[in-house]
């Protein structure tokens, strides 16, 4: 798996060789440089447009000020993949070994294979690993701090490994709301369900009550990045690869797409927690658990991005090889698929044109959440035999 991927990998660099890299990081320099010259950073006459809060403008432009944020902002993402390299790792090695969550042992890698073989088949799937990573988006190594956070809560015990992974989601949601999906994921993983029901309303409360207070204290740069993202997100049609993006390329009504997205999305939910809501919560089948729901959580963010997916596939990629005696098997299948869209690129290249496939829809968008939608399917059958 890791030599398919391999060659996968150098496949899609040697197409992005000549590209820049890290062009977000970009973005943000030029928003911290106009806020500085008194100039609007919020401009949509520059590029990509800046679409953070103000807050995180602001907390980006003290940064510089100590920093160059080019540097800082490296040094961040060094750490948040460090983080979760390491907490991945101690995961694995403890469960790579322990029988399934059906009781029976199943032939698995060694646990930093494991991890390897899962990243290296997230980074090419689609080529988004590779987008996200090139890209330089602050959103890719927010994900991989907050699966590292969830990772520890689960090996530690106390108030603060209760508290620590909501405490950084409310901070991650500041700069991405649909964070708060992951509030869920205590929910889900434990048999108190009451309790954590109560520490999720609570923390959405607070976010709520920070999130008017900012836009209340600063209503000028809070208008100024509204229609930045309602810019970028409805003006560009900028909606990623979510359900919903998928939905209003069908139907073209927002409302509609929406509700159809928060079904497609429950459905996903609901098997998750159909495959595990039987079983004991031992430490094996909850970690795998909070793997698979931190993927099916991902799928319901309503602009699900290359950044967003990414990690979501990695955490969904080291479910399936740590639950499924098939993982491999299941993981090529998808990957075939989502290569579709490399392969055409290259028909087309040669002048060879599919006007059904070649048209305004996404075919990475389609034929990947296809593989995700088969993946998912095939694994929950699969748990339900064993």
């Amino acid at each position: 798996m890791i030599g398919v991927c391999s060659v996968a990998l150098l496949v899609y660099l040697f197409m992005a060789a000549g590209h820049a890299i890290f062009w977000d990081l970009s973005v943000y320099e030029r928003a911290v440089r106009d806020l500085g010259l008194g100039l609007d950073p919020y401009r949509t006459d520059a590029g990509l447009p800046f679409v953070y809060h103000p807050l995180v403008l602001d907390g980006l432009f003290l940064l510089n000020r100590l920093v160059p944020l080019r540097l800082a902002l490296v040094l961040v993402y060094a750490l948040s993949l460090g983080w979760f390299c390491v907490e991945a790792g101690r995961w694995l090695r403890l469960h790579a070994d322990e029988p399934t969550g059906a009781g029976v042992a199943a032939p698995q890698p060694a646990g930093l294979l494991c991890g390897a073989s899962s990243f290296m088949a997230a980074l090419v799937f689609g080529g988004v690993g590779v987008t996200s990573m090139l890209s330089g988006n602050l959103t890719t190594f927010m994900h991989f701090a907050l699966i590292a956070a969830f990772l520890m809560a689960q090996r530690t015990h106390g108030p603060f490994a209760r508290y620590a992974p909501i405490g950084l989601v409310l901070l991650l949601s500041i700069v991405k709301p649909y964070f708060l999906l992951y509030l869920l994921i205590p929910v889900l993983l434990t048999s108190d369900r009451r309790a954590e029901l109560l520490r999720a309303a609570g923390a959405l409360a607070l976010f709520g009550v920070a999130w008017l207070f900012l836009a209340h204290a600063d209503p000028q740069g809070y208008a100024a990045f509204m229609a930045a993202l309602k810019y970028q997100s409805l003006g560009k049609s900028d909606l990623g690869y979510s359900f919903f993006a998928t939905f209003m390329r069908v139907v073209h009504h927002a409302w509609l797409a929406l509700g159809l997205h928060v079904v497609a999305s429950v459905v996903f939910v609901m098997l998750a927690v159909a495959l595990f809501m039987r079983r004991p919560a031992s430490g094996r089948s909850t970690g795998a658990a909070f793997f698979l729901f931190y993927m099916v959580l991902t799928l319901a963010n309503p602009r699900m991005k290359e950044y967003d997916f990414f990690p979501a596939l990695v955490c969904f990629f080291i479910f399936l090889r740590t639950f499924s005696a098939r993982a491999g098997a299941i993981i090529f299948v998808g990957l075939a698929i989502s290569w579709i869209p490399l392969l055409l690129s290259g028909v087309r290249a040669a002048g060879v044109t599919f006007v059904t496939l070649s048209g305004a829809s996404n075919t990475w968008q389609i034929v990947g959440l296809a593989a995700v939608a088969l993946t998912l399917t095939l694994t929950t059958f699969r748990a339900r035999r064993t």
